[in-house]
């Protein structure tokens, strides 16, 4: 549960962790735009220092993977959530 609790409660992300991240979503996740949206919502803007990098829909299918198993992430609610 560790990685659930870090995910829903963020860290602090260094200045150059966020630039690194920023490029990732503005070049290499082109193809997966959808991700990109929502790092860019969870981290409020990824290029600005001293920033939470903030990740509940992470955190709640971790939970929810840690708490019922790996079929919720096979053919539970987390799997419906993707085929859309």
């Amino acid at each position: 549960m560790p990685a659930a609790t870090l995910a829903g409660t963020g860290f602090i992300m260094a200045p150059s962790f966020a630039a690194s991240l920023e490029r990732e979503v503005t070049n290499g996740m082109q193809p997966y735009r959808h991700i990109g949206r929502r790092l860019r919502q969870a981290g409020g803007g990824c290029g600005r220092p001293a920033i939470a990098l903030v990740l509940p829909d992470l955190a709640k299918s971790l939970t929810a993977i840690a708490t019922d198993g790996p079929d919720v992430f096979y053919t539970g609610w987390i799997a419906d959530r993707h085929r859309r």
